[in-house]
């Protein structure tokens, strides 16, 4: 038998607390939207591409892959940098934007010291 119970049900109970978190994201999206109109929107749709972005990589494993890191990153500094567009800025909001810039720089020294570009193309 050998098999632990979080090898054989670890997998299953992520996947389903991320179905859970995503719609629970999404009816407060939609609350909030109803409560601020368009004033909210910038920060719904960010919102979904990174709770997108998280679905993407529990679903299909993307965790792993650098491409996964560099979008969550693009989405931290998003969300970061519209509350200091907006001048609301906040102690969460500049968490997100450091932790976006150091993620995105992080990548980018990972793929110099393996002697990748930058980018492909």
């Amino acid at each position: 038998m050998g098999d632990t119970l979080w090898e054989r049900f670890g997998g299953t109970a992520v996947r389903g607390f991320v179905v859970f978190f995503v719609a629970v994201f999404l009816v407060s999206t939609a609350t909030e939207l109803q409560q601020q109109g368009v004033t909210a929107l910038p920060n719904a749709v960010i919102g979904l591409y990174v709770i997108g972005l998280i679905a993407w990589a529990t679903f299909y494993n993307g965790f792993e892959d650098l491409r996964f890191r560099v979008l969550l990153a693009i989405g931290l500094v998003a969300w970061g940098g519209l509350d200091v567009v907006r001048s609301q800025i906040s102690t969460t909001s500049l968490l997100y934007l450091s932790i976006g810039v150091g993620l995105l720089g992080l990548s980018a020294w990972e793929r110099r010291r393996d002697g990748q570009p930058l980018y492909e193309q």
